[in-house]
C-alpha cells in the first residue's frame, strides 16, 4: 500500500504544478495583461501535464485493499473535470464567451471528486507517514 499511495501522493504534485498556470492565465487574460497566445500556451501545458498524470493513473499498480479502487476512480474523475476545464479555459481564451462559465461548471466537478478522493487519501496517508493535509486544491 506504501508504493500506491506514494505514487499516488507524485502524481498529486504533478497534477497541482499546473494549477498557478491556469489562474495566471485567466486572470492575466482577462485583466488585458497577458497575451492570448500567453494564455492559450499556459493552458495547454496544463491540460498537457493533466493528460500525463491521467496516462499514468491508467497503468498504475491498484492494491486490492481499503477502497484503493474508488481512490484511483475519484482522484481520475477530479482530473478528467480538472482537464475539460481547462479545455473550456482555452477556448475562452480564443473567443468563446460561454466558454467560462462552462470552465467554472467543471471546475465545480473537479472539486468534488477531488475533495472527495482525499477524505479518502489522506488518512491512508498518515497510517502510511505521508504527507495527509492535502485539499482539493492542491491537487
Amino acid at each position: 500500500m506504501l508504493e500506491f499511495a506514494t505514487a499516488l501522493e507524485d502524481l498529486m504534485y504533478e497534477s497541482g504544478e499546473g494549477r498557478q498556470d491556469i489562474i495566471d492565465a485567466v486572470n492575466g487574460f482577462s485583466s488585458g495583461s497577458m497575451s492570448t497566445s500567453k494564455a492559450a500556451g499556459l493552458i495547454q501545458g496544463v491540460i498537457d501535464n493533466r493528460n500525463a498524470v491521467l496516462d499514468e493513473l491508467a497503468v498504475l499498480y491498484v492494491p486490492n485493499e481499503q477502497d484503493a479502487d474508488e481512490m484511483v476512480r475519484a482522484f481520475r474523475k477530479g482530473i478528467e473535470f480538472s482537464v475539460e476545464a481547462d479545455e473550456y479555459y482555452l477556448n475562452w481564451v480564443y473567443g468563446s464567451d460561454a466558454a467560462y462559465d462552462e470552465a467554472g461548471d467543471a471546475g465545480t466537478q473537479a472539486g468534488r471528486w477531488k475533495s472527495d478522493f482525499v477524505e479518502m487519501y489522506n488518512p491512508v496517508a498518515r497510517r502510511l507517514g505521508l504527507r495527509h493535509d492535502w485539499k482539493q486544491i492542491d491537487i
